[in-house]
């Protein structure tokens, strides 16, 4: 009896590998088919010469507008990330005031409103790096173009990026002061290079559970939104001469994405060994 049950049991796991490569077989085809398909359209409708010429007006207009308001654009960026990131901090502190005396639900609530507080801070934070090195480069690339613009200008705007990245870096050491002042067992000094290690070591196992899950969606996040801006960078690049630059650096992330999830499986399980 036992023999014929695994039996069926090996039967039914073949059909389903079978099942599996062809439902992975068709899926291939129904994309690279509709891919192409959409690619001989929209080559046909001639519509890429009109996107080209409405992209290249769109990038002018941006260009010129940049040139002209750089100091402005500039200010506000930095402003924004200051008034964001101290309006995060203020409510993270006043949140912490009440979960002193919090019972055990209205606690992991309030817990909850402070990491929503600083992840908005942490988000708005890059956002304002990312913004500022992107005025930085448009106005580099409307300068060399209209060498009129004064080189004063570039001058100014990239004080004033070191400025608002000192301030982000600043910010953050706050945020870890708070976290910590919140939570007294939380170690780490977060100018030291074994920040992220002390501080995963000092966490709960209930934490730990909470970043590896944060990380593992992560990595499955990446995993489909750098192939996804590798083909679209390509495709950029082959319809608007967008560079290849774009198409390399996408790929080496994605390649290095992948090569340090690897590696860090494989040193993770030879520890395991040798403790074993």
């Amino acid at each position: 009896m036992a023999w014929q049950t695994q039996r069926a049991w090996r039967k039914k796991m073949e059909k389903n590998k079978k099942h599996t490569y062809l439902h992975y077989a068709l899926l291939f085809l129904l994309f690279t088919g509709g891919g192409a398909a959409a690619g001989a359209a929209f080559s046909a409708s001639g519509i890429e010469i009109y996107i080209s010429g409405s992209m290249a007006a769109a990038g002018d207009v941006i260009l010129k507008g940049v040139g002209e308001n750089m100091i402005l654009l500039m200010v506000l960026d930095v402003a924004m990330a200051v008034i964001l990131g101290e309006l995060s901090l203020s409510r993270m502190k006043k949140l912490s005031v009440l979960l002193e005396g919090a019972e055990d639900e209205e606690a992991d609530r309030l817990e909850y409103k402070i990491e929503k507080a600083g992840s908005v801070g942490i988000i708005g934070s890059q956002i304002a790096i990312v913004a500022g090195i992107i005025l930085v480069a448009l106005w580099y690339s409307d300068f060399s173009r209209n060498p009129g613009n004064k080189e004063s200008i570039v001058l100014a705007g990239a004080v004033l990026l070191i400025a608002g990245c000192f301030y982000q870096g600043f910010w953050q050491v706050r945020y870890v002061k708070l976290i910590q002042k919140m939570e007294p067992a939380k170690k780490g000094d977060p100018t030291s290079m074994k920040f992220q290690k002390q501080w995963l070591e000092s966490c709960d196992e209930a934490e730990k559970m909470l970043i590896y899950q944060s990380s593992y969606r992560t990595y499955c996040f990446m995993s489909v939104l750098l192939p996804f801006l590798t083909v679209v960078t390509m495709l950029g690049h082959l319809f608007y001469n967008t560079g290849l630059l774009a198409i390399f650096v996408v790929g080496f992330l994605w390649i290095a994405m992948v090569s340090a999830y690897c590696y860090f499986c494989t040193v993770s399980r030879k520890r395991k060994l040798n403790r074993d």
